[in-house]
């Protein structure tokens, strides 16, 4: 990097495009030294962006995967010669082969190669970015840190259920070894910076930097001045909702962490009356990872055998339909397990939707600035607090009245675009350092 090039970021880890889109259109807006590159982008519906899709970003970029390398025999038998100079390897390969273990030693062997080969490519990639922002701190995610050189600035942003699952050992192991080398921490609110320093140690303190996720300001415009009326009208028509029901959402995307079977079983046990008036609309759009399983089989299973009427979403829908599923639903279940500020929550506070939130939840942000939501202790409360709703759901929605105006305004990209800003120079700042001690050294 010259004195005056454009800083080289490379966006990777859970590049999610219309979440990472926000972020990347509000740096380009005001820093014009930026040059943003996106690594294995991906839409809601899993499948890969186009560079027709490119927004804001310079480019997008296809990572190698490690499970596509193949390697020839001919670079296995190099490998073999290789490892006659290495201790250990020469031990490992002599002992199968006195074993008559033929096939492990030639997959020892492969599986170097094939590591060596892969480390080679990935290095070769990143050989043109500057700086490194990590989305998502999941374990698999971290996996390119590795590759990364040390003269490089890594930017680590926590999202939320990355920091608050319990997800064992060697995931805390990965979080941990890549908070070590990082040089940026981004955590948007300061209950999950005191919830990060006491998970990892307050030595990493200095490394934080406070930024709220960029939300797309202009579909927050679009809910709060929709016709709500004639969005619903849409909504109902096309999934075969009858209009008098009151439509219940239920969570916002396929995760197992969204309890959707926890929440259908809690429905169930509301009286008959109350059942007959609600209709629970569940979004399986995105969010369903290899680990789900059956997940998606069983919560259409759960919603079908169900005694209320119900519809599972599991195709991908547009931004449209998306507007009007927002401007339709009067209750919003916001229960999963870990979450942070999620966008598709945000975004429903810019209509008159009552939102109840688990209470275990980091909201102390929504409560400081006046939002108005429900809140349950545990999900077993959840049908206690549904017939509270449902029996006082026209004054519970006005007590909605103030939240679109708040959340606007407090989420406007103006308010937020300055702790952005401000990282970013000193991103820029760090890896003018780093280039100036490289070419001194």
């Amino acid at each position: 990097m010259k004195q005056g090039d454009k800083l080289k970021i490379l966006f990777l880890g859970h590049c999610s495009y219309y979440h990472v889109q926000n972020i990347a259109s509000l740096l380009k807006d005001n820093l014009d030294y930026l040059h943003i590159a996106g690594a294995n982008m991906i839409r809601p519906d899993g499948k890969e962006v186009t560079d027709v899709e490119l927004g804001s970003f310079d480019e997008f970029v296809k990572l190698p995967r490690k499970r596509t390398i193949e390697v020839s025999p001919p670079e296995i038998a190099k490998e073999f010669m290789r490892s006659l100079s290495d201790k250990i390897s020469r031990s490992i390969i002599i002992r199968d082969i006195l074993n008559l273990r033929i096939s492990h030693a030639k997959r020892y062997l492969s599986a170097i190669a094939e590591e060596k080969k892969f480390s080679s490519m990935m290095k070769k990639s990143f050989n043109n970015y500057d700086a490194f922002h990590f989305h998502y701190l999941g374990a698999e995610m971290l996996v390119p840190l590795k590759y990364i050189g040390k003269n490089k600035i890594v930017i680590l942003h926590v999202w939320g259920s990355d920091l608050l699952n319990d997800a064992g050992v060697e995931s805390y192991k990965a979080q941990y070894e890549a908070i070590q080398r990082a040089d940026f921490v981004i955590i948007n609110t300061i209950e999950m910076t005191q919830y990060f320093l006491a998970k990892f140690g307050r030595e990493f303190i200095s490394k934080i930097r406070n930024a709220y996720f960029v939300i797309d300001n202009e579909m927050m415009d679009r809910i709060a001045n929709a016709d709500s009326e004639m969005l619903r009208k849409k909504f109902v028509e096309r999934y075969g909702i009858e209009e008098s029901k009151i439509i219940i959402e239920a969570g916002y995307n396929a995760s197992i962490w969204q309890k959707h079977l926890e929440i259908i079983e809690q429905l169930n046990l509301l009286p008959e009356d109350l059942k007959a008036k609600i209709h629970v609309v569940i979004p399986m759009t995105y969010g369903l990872s290899d680990k789900s399983g059956k997940y998606l089989s069983n919560v259409k299973r759960a919603a079908e055998d169900s005694t209320f009427s119900s519809t599972v979403i599991d195709s991908y829908i547009t931004t449209d339909e998306v507007l009007e599923l927002i401007v339709s639903t009067e209750i919003k279940l916001n229960l999963r397990e870990t979450d942070n500020l999620n966008t598709a929550m945000l975004e429903s506070y810019c209509s008159d939707t009552i939102a109840v939130n688990g209470a275990w939840m980091p909201y102390g942000a929504l409560r400081r600035i006046g939002i108005y939501y429900r809140e349950i202790e545990s999900i077993k409360h959840l049908k206690n607090e549904i017939e509270f709703l449902l029996k006082n759901l026209k004054s519970e929605r006005a007590k909605t009245a103030d939240n679109r105006k708040i959340v606007r305004d407090f989420f406007d990209n103006s308010r937020v675009a300055s702790d952005w800003v401000n990282l970013y120079e000193e991103i820029n700042k760090r890896a003018n350092e780093k280039r100036i001690a490289n070419e001194t050294a």
